[in-house]
């Protein structure tokens, strides 16, 4: 299922496309949508659970474990949090 629109930017121009792979019952997954949330940053969210397709696709990407972050497109890692601002 998917939620949200891009992140809007300090300057209100539209920025990137911000996916995130979760499924229900990862806590990693709600902390992490807790954290967009907190920095009011809008994204798609997909359920892995109920969108089988979305679990193969992370996984060719080289990904094992959730939450797996894609930004326009492409799949990101970050060490903590805040280095997502800095992809945006």
């Amino acid at each position: 299922t998917y939620c949200g629109y891009n992140y809007i930017n300090g300057s209100g121009k539209m920025s990137k496309e911000v996916v995130v792979y979760s499924k229900p019952s990862c806590k990693n997954c709600t902390l992490l949508k807790m954290w967009l949330n907190s920095k009011e940053i809008d994204y798609n969210e997909v359920d892995v659970t109920q969108e089988r397709s979305a679990l193969s696709k992370i996984r060719e990407a080289g990904y094992s474990s959730l939450p797996a972050l894609e930004i326009n497109g492409d799949f990101v890692e970050y060490g903590v949090y805040n280095d997502i601002l800095d992809m945006l």
